[in-house]
């Protein structure tokens, strides 16, 4: 009988708390509408608008969970009376605790800050698609993780040596993650998902970099490409590596319709695609006529950067300068050059390969050696093969009076009936391993330029090393009007030496700018350097690992050119923006660096303003104290300079 009653009671108190349970569901599903209707024009958040309510708001979150706390042990307590007829009275007086983690966050902890550490499990990621997105992210130190996204889609092998120069480095790598996180935050980024598309490794490109990158072919690209894949790795965001056209196709068959009146971003599979210009075109002929959609997604690896000028297809056109390489009608910024040309594109630069540690280098030996640069015995002239060391006999001669002249040139076995140009005086060691490549930049005193390939990783491991960089001058810069190699390449730049950021920015005692028919100022210049005794190494920060992994992590972050409105730019942030003013005839780009020197600021009054698409422009009269501003984003241009009619 006592325990019939007590069922009852119990039945009843069940009956009551569900009713109250869903009152206060139906009150609360009402008290939110009606705020919700009341703030449909106040901006989300909190304290975001006068009106939000948002105190209200925690003190209602904390109210809620306390009761619904209640009424679950309230359940508790009825489900175990119901379960209970056939067992003693004394049972009942058992206390009722209900199993709560001491880890567990409430409502009112949130309020106070406290977050709830959780792990995404596989399945998670899986379900929840955009959910590892909005994570914040630390970086990664797992190899064996890249070397399973790095795998080879085909038999050609593209990734060997992409792959061996990762392992390498990676210690290295990981070292500078950590130095870089002592010394800015690292922890408030979000996880992007980042597309890599190796366009120069396609079979469709034709340029056979796969074929010929353990046979003395050009590396620099592949140092590029090597390093930007461990910098986004590192930094901890998802990749995706591809290299071949249909594997792109996969991937963008993901994307949205490219019609969409109002392109959702948050429905794409890729936040960033990193490319070349051959992954371009490929990419231009999948999406068609979405390609003004989503060329915000890209950006352009390009080693000798696009201007502004050649950039925009009807500017090019209308000028006659449009290449097959231009046209393209992305932002300048979205082009990431090797070395640091021009403010107009980014620069993604690359990490100064170190093999020596201080152990090795105190049992090698400087000797009285001149290092030839150059792994192939050939360079191209008007569509041409031509020996690289054709022509420079007198050169080396010279050199010759003062050192012993090694090289490192690739010998192919099955070509010996070739002629080669190179001096019977010239110590070929043949083609090196890295490391022993760099064994030889530390026996060697001058690591001798012979003016080509221009701009190319070698010289700067050299001077990491200590070898002294003798750098060819060109008496007529070199340019896309003069030089075979430039044609079609969309920049009017005009390379004054071999290697001119070597010249500009790293210059003596490590590098020393010689005109190499010039017998006189050579042997004078070699005089100098051996006099000097200094073949200390020389490593700028931009191509270290953190310099690189800090470089490329403001980009991330701070490039957004996929907004539906236009907004102001925030960065560079306004704090860190001088103004200048150039004299006639002088580009942006030189006006900046000159005045650099001096740190002074322009101050302009405007008496008219008026708005061209140019790329002389913005410019200023300051003799009728005209300003012109500038119509076209796309004309910005830093290296256009109007020349002096006088």
């Amino acid at each position: 009988m006592f325990v019939g009653i007590v069922s009852n009671f119990s039945l009843g108190k069940q009956k009551e708390s569900e009713v109250l349970k869903n009152e206060i569901i139906s009150l609360s599903e009402k008290y939110v509408r009606a705020l919700s209707r009341e703030n449909t024009d106040i901006v989300d958040g909190p304290y975001a608008g006068r009106f939000t309510a948002y105190d209200l708001k925690k003190t209602m979150a904390v109210l809620l969970e306390s009761m619904l706390e209640r009424l679950s042990r309230l359940e508790n307590q009825v489900h175990h009376v119901m379960n209970v007829s056939n067992s003693s009275l004394a049972n009942l007086t058992r206390p009722l605790l209900t199993e709560q983690s001491e880890d567990s966050i409430h409502a009112e902890d949130l309020i106070l800050g406290k977050t709830e550490a959780c792990m995404l499990t596989e399945q998670d990621k899986q379900v929840y698609t955009k959910c590892e997105g909005k994570l914040e992210i630390d970086t990664n130190d797992d190899i064996e993780g890249l070397m399973k996204i790095l795998v080879d889609p085909n038999e050609r092998q593209g990734y060997a040596w992409i792959r061996m120069r990762i392992r390498k480095m990676w210690p290295k790598w990981v070292l500078a993650a950590g130095n870089l996180k002592e010394k800015q935050k690292l922890e408030k980024r979000r996880r992007k998902k980042i597309l890599v598309h190796l366009g120069l490794l396609s079979k469709q490109s034709g340029w056979g970099f796969a074929e010929n990158q353990f046979k003395g072919g050009p590396l620099g690209e592949l140092v590029q490409w090597s390093d930007l894949i461990c910098t986004l790795y590192v930094l901890g965001h998802q990749l995706t590596i591809t290299s071949e056209t249909y594997q792109l196709e996969k991937i963008l068959s993901q994307l949205p319709a490219a019609n969409s009146p109002c392109q959702s971003r948050t429905d794409l599979p890729v936040h960033i695609i990193y490319t070349d210009i051959v992954g371009l075109r490929q990419f231009k002929r999948y999406v068609k006529g979405g390609y003004g959609k989503f060329s915000c997604l890209l950006r352009i690896v390009d080693s000798f950067g696009t201007e502004p000028a050649y950039n925009l297809r009807m500017y090019a056109k209308a000028h006659k300068i449009l290449t097959s390489w231009g046209g393209q009608d992305l932002l300048p910024q979205q082009f990431f050059t090797m070395f640091p040309h021009s403010p107009d594109n980014s620069f993604m630069g690359f990490v100064v390969e170190q093999h020596l540690n201080d152990s090795d280098v105190k049992g090698i030996k400087r000797e009285n050696w001149a290092l030839v640069y150059g792994k192939n015995d050939y360079m191209y002239e008007n569509a041409t093969r031509v020996s690289l060391y054709r022509g420079k006999d007198k050169y080396l001669n010279t050199i010759k009076k003062r050192l012993e002249v090694h090289g490192t040139v690739y010998v192919d076995e099955k070509a010996k009936t070739k002629r080669s140009y190179m001096p019977s005086f010239v110590t070929n060691h043949g083609l090196q391993k890295p490391e022993d490549f760099h064994i030889l930049l530390r026996k060697s005193k001058i690591f001798v330029g012979l003016g080509f390939p221009y701009e190319g990783p070698a010289p700067l491991e050299a001077i990491a090393n200590g070898a002294v960089y003798l750098n060819p001058k060109f008496s007529t810069p070199h340019s896309s009007k003069n030089i075979q190699f430039f044609k079609g390449k969309p920049t009017a730049r005009e390379l004054t030496s071999q290697h001119p950021y070597a010249e500009l920015f790293i210059g003596e005692p490590y590098v020393y700018t010689v005109n190499m028919h010039n017998d006189t100022q050579v042997l004078k210049v070699l005089d100098k350097i051996l006099q000097n005794k200094e073949f200390t190494s020389h490593m700028p920060y931009e191509f270290t690992e953190e310099g690189m992994l800090q470089r490329m992590n403001a980009y991330i972050e701070h490039q957004n050119w996929c907004q539906f409105q236009k907004q102001e730019a925030k960065w560079p942030p306004h704090s860190a923006i001088s103004f200048v003013m150039g004299a006639d005839g002088q580009s942006c780009k030189d006006a900046c660096w000159q005045q650099a020197r001096s740190m002074k600021q322009a101050k302009v009054d405007c008496s008219r303003e008026d708005y061209v698409a140019d790329i002389f422009y913005p410019g200023y009269d300051p003799h009728s104290n005209e300003c012109v501003f500038q119509k076209e984003e796309l004309l910005f241009s830093c290296e256009a300079l109007v020349k002096s009619e006088t």
